[in-house]
């Protein structure tokens, strides 16, 4: 197996790999879960004060969720849509702060929480790269 990587279902991260082959002169590849346990924390979650059961009762078509560090905010990811609430007192704002909506069905690949400094220079790198006309 030389395809690997992780992915988000049922609100965790799981590994997954690719198994590929040539089959009647076809190429054939099937998408397999790995049954792994790394040795570190690779994804260094601390357990928030908002559970799945409150994220669901505030919106019921949920497919995956992410709290800030602080937590003092969500962003809720829906078939349709993408929505970062505020959380006060543990409790998810009754209106969000914004919402994009999403044409195709999305998946999330990675989504990291990140500081001004981060966003600056994640910005200037991405500002570097050559553009495809």
């Amino acid at each position: 197996m030389k395809n690997f990587g992780v992915k988000r279902s049922n609100f965790n991260w799981i590994f997954k790999g690719i198994l590929s082959n040539y089959s009647h002169d076809n190429f054939v590849s099937s998408e397999i879960d790995l049954d792994l346990i790394p040795n570190v924390d690779i994804f260094s979650n601390k357990s928030s004060k908002i559970s799945k059961l409150k994220v669901k009762e505030k919106v019921q078509n949920v497919l995956d969720y992410f709290v800030s560090p602080d937590e003092n905010l969500i962003v809720i990811l829906t078939a349709d849509d993408i929505s970062m609430y505020e959380i006060k007192n543990q409790d998810i704002g009754t209106l969000p702060i914004f919402t994009v909506s999403l044409k195709n069905r999305r998946e999330v690949v990675t989504f990291q929480w990140t500081n001004s400094i981060s966003s600056e220079l994640t910005y200037t790198e991405f500002l570097k790269i050559k553009q495809i006309n």
